[in-house]
């Protein structure tokens, strides 16, 4: 009794030993199924119970088992949530890949959702202001400067397009007083009577209304008939010959009219500005039309010739077309000094005329402004029938930054702004007149010229002031040359020098009949869009004077430098026609001189390289390499331009270091060119021996061996001589052409060296190892 005893005391002490819970857990796991137990209950257990010590490590396992299960289904749920995130991506890229396909054809920047107000603006001022978008060096344009009238312009435009979305009928009336207010005051502005005005963009868009209102003037049945109403009596338009060119082609293409409709005009020869109509030939002109049974329909008449500036004699012209029935129209800048207090005579009887464009946004320094054509007419209906009087209000709206500017300036600052702009061209033609001889102008002594023409020519010899032949004091003078073409060029180089280095006064290159390549100054044009001042005329004209010296000097030496190019056997002078410089030069090779003529397209390759690398060397050269550069000649061929040079550099100089410059090029390039010329002359003779000897074997098997069915009989009646195929070798190092024949029979290469002295020994053949060897007929072999 006490041995059993001490053993469930032990038992006991173990189960002490284990965790309280675990101990409960496996006592409820025992009592539970006893309670579920509908037996009777067992008799009541003893003071000591045994306890299976296997239910402790069985829950262990249990509860591992079920930690792993969870850690298990928490993996699982990280993994599917992993994969209905990846499903989701490849849902989205297909989306977006269907709607790339969708799209493929929308530009860039309009993809998505669109940009920021603050991204477009920075890119309008990239686009405005940035004129070097690289990252080193990043250069930026000066900013226009812009006075309270050009603003009111500016503001002008926003304003129609706000009141655009007003109401339609406070539309209209708001259109319609705008329109009319501006019409009244341009017509007393510029002293043309009661007259009508059309808006238009395009200067010469009003030119050709005005052509439509005349033909709806002159057929009555124009219409309804159309071009038919034409047939029995076509029209004919009149321009001068001093016209800007286009102006007729553009008419007649807006109009439909045929090239014939189109009757140019010429300019006076003899007595007069070269530059205006000739009135005598726009009278023979007109009859000659009406007895050919044509209508003359309009008169193109110039108050200032647009390269010159000449006015044409307006009232001879206005006599005759008021005789003939002509509509007379005119057109010019020098229309603005209507508008002064005093106007010229010369251009007063424009105002008796049947219409004139004017344009106030270049007169009065108004961006974006549209120009406006006056026009009288007595029929009523006649420009409601032509289209003129437009009912869109966007059209009325497009003069209301005219109607601002107007009332701002007032007449006071209207004549003070024209007044301004003839002072510019007066100063300038006087700074001009005391530079130097070598620039000459187009002088206009009857009338005040809104434009200033000058070019730099070679200086007379008699008289330091040139007399132009259509000056009004010249009667008798000797017909002019024809112009230098050095002398064109140059005036084009200092054309784009000068736009370059003194932006604020714009300048023009025109090429003149008579007095070539000219630079135009127009102050009408450009002096109150820039802000043009004396000051900005001084510097140009400062800067005008530092060049005359380089240009004389170019002119001075140039046939010195042609004669010192001549005498060097490397180089060769090339005459370029519109080259302003000293000369074009290209290097020609040692090797090369002797055959230039026929030269391959191989060698000119070569030779164009290596004056392309004469001319890039020589740009890089400090202080002087930016008198150089890379030019082609007529052949195509590459050389170098020697450009402006100033006095301090000495011609001689220049052509030393061409001619040293291109040998030290030549040298380092001499090795490849002689080897590919060597090769092709070895690889041209090689296939020439090999044409030789494929005829003489030819000739000694006879024709019989070479016919397919006869060859066959033939060879196994008498058969040939086993003889190799014989090609051509040919040796880098000696640059001699050998026959393959000791190859094939001794497998073995033999280079023969040749020594000076010893020339005839049999000891200068080498034989080498057997190596491949490159074969003329095909293939490699050993």
């Amino acid at each position: 009794m006490a041995a059993r005893v001490n053993i469930v005391g032990d038992m006991a002490t173990n189960n002490s030993d284990m965790d309280p819970e675990v101990a409960e857990e496996e006592t409820d796991q025992k009592v539970k199924p006893v309670e579920e137990e509908t037996a009777p209950a067992p008799p009541a257990p003893s003071k000591a119970t045994f306890i299976d010590p296997l239910g402790g490590r069985m829950a262990r396992d249990q509860r591992m088992m079920g930690s792993m299960f969870a850690e298990l289904e928490e993996k699982m749920n990280e993994s599917l949530k992993e994969i209905d995130e990846f499903n989701k991506k490849v849902d989205e890229e297909r989306q977006q890949n269907w709607l790339r396909n969708l799209r493929k054809d929308i530009p860039g920047p309009l993809e998505g959702t669109g940009q920021t107000v603050e991204d477009i603006l920075e890119q309008v001022h990239d686009l405005v202001f940035v004129e070097n978008t690289n990252a080193d060096d990043i250069t930026c344009r000066k900013l226009l400067q812009v006075d309270e009238t050009a603003y009111l312009a500016l503001l002008g435009h926003s304003l129609s397009a706000y009141i655009s979305s007003l109401d339609q009928s406070q539309l209209e009336k708001l259109s319609a007083r705008i329109i009319s207010d501006t019409t009244l005051w341009l017509s007393r502005l510029f002293r043309f009577g009661d007259a009508s005005a059309i808006c238009h963009d395009d200067s010469r868009q009003g030119l050709a209304k005005m052509c439509l209102l005349a033909l709806h003037r002159k057929y009555e049945k124009f219409s309804l008939d159309g071009f038919n109403a034409l047939y029995t009596k076509p029209p004919v338009i009149y321009v001068s010959a001093a016209s800007k060119p286009g102006l007729g082609q553009y008419v007649c293409s807006q109009l439909g009219l045929p090239a014939s409709s189109l009757c140019t005009i010429p300019c006076n020869t003899v007595f007069g500005s070269q530059y205006t109509i000739d009135v005598a030939s726009f009278e023979r002109q007109l009859q000659d039309d009406v007895s050919a049974a044509r209508t003359p329909l309009l008169l193109i008449a110039n108050a200032g010739t647009w390269h010159v500036g000449h006015t044409d004699n307006l009232t001879r012209l206005k006599e005759i077309c008021t005789i003939n029935d002509v509509w007379f129209h005119v057109q010019g800048h020098n229309l603005a000094t209507l508008a002064m207090y005093s106007m010229p005579a010369s251009v007063s009887p424009a105002t008796d005329g049947d219409s004139m464009t004017v344009t106030p946004r270049e007169w009065f320094g108004l961006p974006g402004a549209p120009n406006v054509t006056l026009y009288k007419t007595t029929e009523p209906g006649v420009d409601v029938s032509a289209g003129l009087c437009s009912t869109e209000v966007s059209q009325r709206l497009t003069v209301l930054p005219v109607w601002l500017c107007l009332q701002h300036l007032g007449m006071d600052g209207i004549h003070d702004k024209i007044k301004h702009n003839a002072n510019m061209a007066q100063h300038f033609s006087q700074k001009l007149g005391v530079l130097s001889p070598s620039l000459k102008q187009t002088i206009q002594l009857s009338t005040i010229s809104s434009v200033v023409v000058f070019k730099y020519a070679e200086v007379s010899e008699k008289t330091s002031m040139t007399v132009a032949p259509y000056a009004d004091n010249a009667e008798c003078l000797n017909p002019a040359t024809a112009p230098s073409r050095l002398y064109n060029a140059i005036n084009r180089w200092l054309h784009h020098t000068l736009t370059v280095e003194v932006p604020k006064v714009i300048i023009d290159c025109v090429d003149l009949d008579e007095e070539g390549v000219c630079i135009r100054f127009s102050p009408m044009q450009t002096v109150q869009l820039r802000k043009t001042d004396e000051d900005d005329l001084n510097e140009f004209a400062e800067v005008l004077r530092s060049y005359i010296p380089v240009m004389n000097n170019v002119v001075s030496i140039r046939d010195t430098f042609m004669s010192l190019v001549e005498q060097r056997e490397c180089l060769m002078y090339t005459d370029i026609e519109d080259l302003a410089g000293v000369g074009a030069v290209f290097y020609i090779p040692e090797c090369w001189r002797d055959r230039m003529d026929s030269m391959s397209d191989e060698g000119k390759v070569e030779l164009n390289k290596l004056n392309s690398d004469l001319a890039t060397h020589l740009s890089h050269q400090p202080d002087i390499g930016k008198y150089y550069s890379k030019g082609h000649c007529l052949s195509d061929t590459v050389c170098v331009y020697v450009g402006m040079l100033p006095e301090l550099i000495k011609v001689e100089f220049i052509v030393d270091q061409l001619a040293t410059i291109g040998k030290e090029l030549e040298d380092s390039s001499k090795f490849l060119e002689k080897m590919t010329e060597l090769i092709k002359a070895g690889i041209d003779k090689a296939y020439h021996d090999l044409d030789a000897e494929a005829e003489s074997k030819l000739y000694e098997e006879g024709v019989l061996r070479q016919i397919p069915v006869v060859a066959s009989l033939y060879n196994w009646w008498s058969p040939p001589p086993k003889n190799l195929a014989k090609g051509r070798t040919f040796d880098l190092s000696s640059g001699q052409l050998e026959s393959t024949e000791p190859i094939y029979e001794h497998h073995i290469q033999v280079r023969h060296t040749v020594d000076d002295d010893h020339s005839d020994d049999d000891d200068d053949d080498i034989v080498e190892q057997e190596s491949p060897v490159r074969l003329l007929n095909g293939g490699y072999r050993k």
